[in-house]
């Protein structure tokens, strides 16, 4: 047999020397042994007693000081500041409290409808205080929802009093498409188009456009910014749009003086027919959408200029460009057009659809633009006689105050990109895109693999931006490329390696100018964890946000906040 050690709680026990042994107890200390056994269990009960006597007591003292707990929060809070807060501070708070990425929601979740539900006095001064309902971001709903939120969404703008309205008007992506709950909500709105401030609305192909068109300049006095949208249906209904022909004279609203920003996304019909009132528009963007349709959105060259000449006081101007197939007019290069100056623009984004160059030249050789500060271009770059060029270059000779620049991948070389950046030394943010995929080169009859214009990869342009540190620094300053940027995005091109994006982070954290932040998103998985190594990087100021490919899709659900940033 094993011997066992002798518990600590054991060692005063007159038998103490028999444990740890083998020895086997005779019939004498056997009897011992019962009756100290006896005297154990008495004084066990006796301390098991005392333990539930004091459990009892502990219950009944928490159970007091929870009372008690509950008398001094009750006190407590008739002393508070909140209480005793005057009511214009009360309301300040809450204006803290709204959304800053966009018009608030309804939502019990999110303010103004969150501070109605915390006390009846919050409820009073937040209900009594229009302009935390002079805003309000509606997602159009499914039938069953439709007329629960229309009531809400009318009272809301009701709360509002007499202030500036400013409306943002989405379609849930679990709406039906055969329904026009887009022109219920739209009819409710607009009882309300006196204070029209700022208003984005979403059409649909079933929408009916009479709650628009019955209004009239002097309906909308104050409108300043109107922008117009077209939803498809089903799933990613916001990137499955159909342009939709719209009769703009019909939409004499839209001829109100006060009108300076105006937006048409994915809509189509006859541009010149809008009534806007061209000499004071600040902004302008006329855009087809993911999906283009020759037979309803149509904007040649020649009536985006037409346009622009129009609008003398443009500061922002965003335009989808397609060919005119019915008076294809060639570029001279001997005898260039008259230059359109517009020296208020800063901003410009340019979206061709049509894969010609010439139609983009036509549409660039006038233009003299010397504020501009931000340029976006989307379309073919490439001529197989301006092999080096693209086709906005010519903007680029007199400007020197442009600090960000958007390019989609397909059609541009190395030797244009860099050409590109040599003339923007101010250049500060550049955003390369994916694009739509068209080839020229094919088109053309031009191979890809040629040497000189062989097309660019998200690699080439990356690694044409790293600069050299292994070269003598002074060289290497002389040579780097944009070296003012400090901020990059890439989105979706392909191919961009982890590795090739490591090595310019790394490289541009030593120029003069370092980088701010960095924005990339894959279409594929994470090939190593770059972050783990760009711990120090990020603790001196850099952001670095990385985005992979994602499995799955989530079946769509009606949401108060559905299109809320996009709109923002």
């Amino acid at each position: 047999m094993q011997s066992k050690r002798v518990p600590g709680a054991t060692r005063e026990s007159p038998f103490s020397s028999l444990f740890a042994t083998n020895t086997a107890p005779s019939d004498a200390e056997c009897d011992a042994i019962r009756q100290f056994l006896s005297t154990l269990r008495k004084e066990h009960a006796l301390v098991t007693n005392e333990i539930a006597r004091m459990q009892d007591a502990i219950t009944n003292l928490t159970n007091k000081a929870e009372r008690l707990q509950e008398a001094i929060d009750a006190h407590q809070a008739l002393v508070s500041l909140a209480r005793r807060l005057p009511e214009d501070v009360v309301r300040e708070i809450f204006f803290s409290c709204l959304s800053v990425t966009g018009n608030p929601v309804m939502s019990w979740r999110e303010a103004p409808i969150l501070l109605t539900h915390v006390c009846a006095n919050w409820r009073r001064i937040a209900i009594a205080t229009p302009q935390l309902w002079s805003c309000l971001h509606v997602v159009v709903p499914n039938s069953a929802r439709l007329g629960r939120l229309s009531a809400a969404a009318d009272m809301w703008l009701m709360r509002s009093g007499s202030l500036p309205l400013t409306i943002t008007l989405a379609v849930s992506a679990a709406c039906e498409a055969t329904s026009d709950n887009v022109a219920t909500m739209i009819d409710v709105v607009a009882n309300f188009s006196a204070r029209w401030k700022n208003v984005t609305l979403t059409l649909s192909p079933q929408t009916i456009l009479s709650p628009l068109t019955n209004l009239s300049p002097s309906d909308v006095p104050i409108l300043e910014s109107i922008t117009f949208a077209a939803a498809g249906s089903g799933w990613d209904w916001q990137n499955l749009v159909v342009p939709l022909a719209i009769p703009w004279r019909k939409l004499g609203f839209i001829s109100t003086p006060s009108l300076r920003h105006a937006s048409f996304a994915s809509l189509g019909g006859n541009f010149l027919a809008l009534t806007l009132p061209w000499p004071h528009l600040q902004s302008l963007s006329l855009t087809a959408g993911p999906v283009k349709s020759a037979s309803s959105y149509e904007m040649p060259a020649a009536l985006a200029l037409l346009i622009l000449e129009q609008c003398p006081r443009i500061a922002s101007f965003t335009i989808c460009l397609t060919s005119d197939k019915r008076d294809a007019v060639p570029v001279d290069k001997d005898n260039p057009p008259p230059a359109l100056v517009l020296s208020h623009l800063t901003s410009l984004a340019i979206d061709n659809r049509e894969y010609e160059y010439l139609h983009a030249l036509a549409f660039f050789r006038p233009l003299r633009v010397p504020a501009l500060k931000h340029f976006a271009y989307r379309g073919p770059k490439y001529n197989k006689d301006t092999a080096h060029n693209l086709p906005f270059i010519s903007l680029f000779g007199a400007i020197h105050m442009l600090e960000s620049l958007t390019l989609d991948l397909p059609g541009i070389t190395k030797t244009a990109f860099a050409r590109c950046v040599d003339l923007l030394p101010n250049l500060a943010c550049l955003r390369l895109e994916k694009g739509e995929g068209y080839d020229l080169w094919t088109a053309l009859g031009q191979p890809s693999t040629n040497r000189d214009n062989a097309p660019a990869s998200a690699n080439d342009l990356v690694k044409l931006l790293t600069p050299d540190t292994r070269a003598a620094s002074s060289s290497s300053l002389d040579t780097l490329a944009a070296p003012s940027l400090t901020q990059l995005q890439v989105m979706d091109c392909h191919p961009l390696a982890d590795n090739v994006l490591f090595d310019f982070i790394l490289a541009r954290a030593e120029a003069e100018k370092p980088m701010k932040r960095v924005e990339v998103r894959f279409q594929r998985e994470k090939e190593f964890d770059m972050m783990q190594y760009l711990g120090e990087l990020v603790s001196r100021g850099l952001e670095v946000e990385l985005r992979y490919a994602e499995v799955g899709r989530v079946v769509p659900v009606w949401s108060p906040w559905e299109g809320r940033d996009e709109m923002a």
